[in-house]
């Protein structure tokens, strides 16, 4: 198989809406995004890009629908940070390389399977973020003017991934986070690449972050 042919995906929908809170109690997977939760979307944006065998990886398990039944696969653990669920989950692949993300971070606009494509071991979706307030201009104390919520000269990280299943046995942590331990690790050794992401994403962090969700879906 190669890695154009990729249908698994470790999706991570462990942890507490704790930004969300006073406004909410839901456990993020659970959020209303439109009719269906925000797990059900991304399983449905998933299967809809042909990734078939879904693994989430979670503290517990959520209700969904009984139609996604036939292409999940459930990895409970305790907490032991994102890279210590990956690699707990990736005793379930099948496959030598797979997809991998937030249920938090959606994306809009964009063919995750452009993320397979060409020779790599690991890599991951970026993408310029907006600053959530308008940029005032100077010069010395005087105000030339106004920039209405622009676009930053850097690059973050959009939470999509895609590694090679080696990858994960080799530096994946029994407890620890992906972002904190395994991304520096492998940008190190120079063996992490970047895909610009050519579209939206929206992290759903706030109240706010989910109304802008909603208001893309609908138009």
């Amino acid at each position: 198989m190669g890695n154009e042919d990729c249908n698994e995906c470790i999706l991570l929908a462990g942890g507490e809406a704790w930004r969300l809170k006073p406004d909410t109690t839901i456990p993020k997977p659970m959020l209303k995004l439109n009719n269906l939760t925000l797990l059900e979307y991304q399983l449905r944006w998933l299967l809809q890009h042909k990734f078939d065998h879904i693994i989430i990886a979670s503290d517990k398990k959520y209700d969904i629908r009984p139609s996604f039944d036939p292409y999940i696969e459930w990895s409970i653990g305790d907490k032991r940070g994102t890279g210590g669920a990956v690699l707990i989950a990736s005793d379930i692949l099948k496959t030598k390389n797979f997809y991998l993300m937030n249920v938090d971070d959606l994306i809009f606009g964009y063919n995750p399977r452009l993320m397979l494509m060409g020779d790599y071991e690991a890599k991951i979706l970026v993408s310029k973020p907006r600053i959530g307030f308008g940029r005032v201009e100077l010069r010395q104390d005087l105000i030339l003017g106004f920039r209405e919520k622009p676009i930053l000269d850097f690059y973050v990280s959009v939470g999509h991934y895609v590694f090679k299943k080696h990858i994960v046995e080799k530096y994946f942590p029994d407890i620890g986070n992906l972002e904190e331990l395994v991304l520096p690790n492998l940008a190190e050794r120079r063996i992490l690449k970047a895909e610009r992401l050519k579209g939206k994403w929206v992290t759903i962090n706030t109240v706010k972050d989910l109304l802008e969700a909603q208001q893309i879906l609908s138009q």
